[in-house]
Formats: structure tokens, sequence, C-alpha cells
């Protein structure tokens, strides 16, 4: 039988040329994070099985385009 997949959910945002990611939702109360200073770092969190963000507000489209085009895969 098949087990269910878990997908660790984050909710993401950019603000000062930085992404920051946390668990809890926009309007949590106190919302701790981990930041990430570059899209390639970035790119390797979203890599990772499982991983599902929720960016709010929406990312500007020139670096979520560029954050894509990392996760493509070719061929």
């Amino acid at each position: 039988m098949g087990g269910a997949v878990i997908r660790r959910k984050y909710f993401g945002w950019f603000k000062d040329d930085a992404f920051f990611f946390s668990h809890q939702p926009p309007d949590a109360p106190v919302r701790p994070c981990a930041k990430y200073q570059s899209i390639d770092e970035v790119k390797a969190l979203l890599r990772r099985r499982g991983v599902e963000v929720f960016w709010w507000p929406p990312l500007p489209d020139d670096i979520h385009a560029e954050i894509q085009k990392g996760l493509r895969v070719e061929g």
C-alpha cells in the first residue's frame, strides 16, 4: 500500500532583497522565520522533496520566473 506523502508547507515573502520562510501564516501574531539571501539558496530549499511554499505577497514576476527556471527539469 502506498503511504501518504507529507509535504512541508512554508509561507514565504521577499523583503529588503532577502527571502523569508515561516511555518506560520502571514496573519500569525508571532512568526519565527528563516532568512535566505540568494535565489540559489531558495532553489536548494525548493528542490528538497515535499516542500511547498505559499508566497504572500506574491513574488515580483522577474524573481518568480528566475526561481521557476531553476526548478524546471530540462530534457
